[in-house]
């Protein structure tokens, strides 16, 4: 009888230490002074908001399965009465999945998720707005010498028991469908990535009739280590296709930069250049080369002159009239503290035109950013994050369907954050 104990007993903690599971939380309180709009007439706001997450992660080596539940609440603080009756929407799923491991290798991952590689141009978090960005897709993975990623995304917003098809009015994508091609090596890093987005509209003229267009972002990304202090990191995408305003698109970015390491573990210096696409005069009235953002941080990339991808002159998506960026880093990474500095000198990539049509230069200004993290403790720790887009040059000839000309802005763009993040471990199994 004992020894059938003791077997079952052995059992039994075999199939625990196979467990793990943990329940963590985040909290993210900060405070916000936005002049990004100086136009005459709208002053700047300040405001407080926080994240909350409860995140339950689930992981079995001997059944191969893995799952990750996150319940998120990201707000701003007053936006509901002191006795709430309603919903403001605020609280709800931001992550639910769950992966089986056919082989150590091969995998698929099914449910909300978020979806990040490499410099988050094309799929990033979102991480610096409060609510974050997921998707709604299913993923197959192989990560051998050779990582090949398959993934795919089909869009409703129509209740469960709907009978018949609706129209998708979020301004999301219809469905979505992408291969990524990567490897690694000790010194060298890259991928090759396409990427397929369908956006669905009405046909010109009618409201019984959905249609879907279809564009393609397809290119490269790599990293390559010269030697112990310096590195490279580049990439260049292309647009083609139609997009949901029904203009043929043909567009690309180009991100370079070059980085020397000052002191290991500590100082990096890097000098680089961003190249969006954009139109100009001879545009084709039936053509789109402005380059549009898919589904990444473009702040990480362009910072406040990424301005001009939400308020381009035509009401076309992407950077209207484009971007040459030369831009400039250091990061400090000392015992608790880390400081990141960003200087962007943006020129467009557009001809640009005075009042009077005379062709005029391309210079839009200069841009800084700088954005420290100190940790407190295990738990907590401060963020900052300061941005001042000084406006010059040549950014008069520039305008907005929303705020009209930039000529007419009063002060120069800047936004400024300050916040807490406690990351509390509430539970884990081993």
């Amino acid at each position: 009888m004992k020894k059938y104990l003791f077997i079952l007993l052995l059992v039994v903690n075999q199939f625990i230490q196979a467990q793990d599971f943990s329940i963590d939380g985040v909290y993210r309180p900060r405070i916000e002074f936005r002049d990004l709009v100086p136009a005459s007439g709208l002053d700047p706001i300040t405001l407080a908001s926080h994240r909350m997450r409860l995140i339950v992660n689930y992981k079995n080596d001997t059944t191969g399965i893995k799952t990750r539940f996150v319940l998120q609440d990201a707000r701003v603080w007053g936006n509901t009465s002191l006795s709430p009756t309603g919903d403001n929407n605020s609280f709800g799923v931001y992550e639910a999945w769950g992966q089986y491991n056919f082989t150590p290798k091969f995998s698929v991952k099914a449910g909300r998720q978020e979806i990040v590689y490499d410099s988050e141009e094309i799929f990033g978090l979102s991480d610096i707005q409060q609510q974050g960005l997921t998707h709604d897709a299913v993923l197959f993975e192989y990560k051998g010498k050779t990582e090949i990623t398959l993934a795919g995304a089909y869009n409703n917003n129509t209740p469960l028991l709907q009978l018949y098809n609706a129209p998708y009015t979020l301004s999301n994508y219809k469905n979505l469908q992408f291969i990524r091609i990567g490897k690694t090596t000790a010194k060298f890093k890259g991928n090759f990535m396409l990427v397929n987005n369908g956006l669905e509209y009405y046909a010109k003229g009618k409201t019984d009739s959905i249609k879907t267009n279809y564009y393609q972002t397809m290119g490269v990304y790599f990293k390559y280590l010269l030697n112990t202090r310096f590195f490279t990191t580049n990439s260049f995408y292309y647009q083609r296709g139609t997009d949901q305003f029904n203009l043929s698109l043909k567009a690309f970015s180009i991100d370079s930069k070059f980085s020397y390491v000052a002191k290991p573990g500590v100082s990096i210096l890097s000098v680089g250049l961003n190249v969006f696409s954009g139109n100009n005069k001879n545009t084709p009235a039936n053509e789109n080369n402005s380059y549009t953002e898919p589904y990444g941080s473009m702040l990480l990339t362009t910072g406040l002159p990424g301005y001009y991808t939400v308020l381009n002159p035509t009401g076309k998506p992407g950077i209207n009239k484009g971007l040459i960026q030369p831009k400039a880093e250091m990061l400090l990474l000392l015992k608790k503290l880390s400081i990141l500095t960003v200087m962007h000198l943006p020129f467009s990539y557009g001809e640009l035109y005075d009042a009077q049509n005379n062709k005029t230069g391309r210079f839009l200004g200069a841009e800084y950013e700088i954005m420290a993290t100190y940790q407190i403790s295990k738990e907590v720790k401060f963020n900052l994050l300061v941005a001042h887009y000084f406006m010059g040059g040549d950014v008069e000839n520039l305008s907005s369907p929303f705020f009209g000309k930039y000529s007419n802005f009063k002060r120069d763009p800047f936004w400024a954050i300050c916040g807490l993040t406690f990351t509390p471990g509430f539970f884990k199994s081993k």
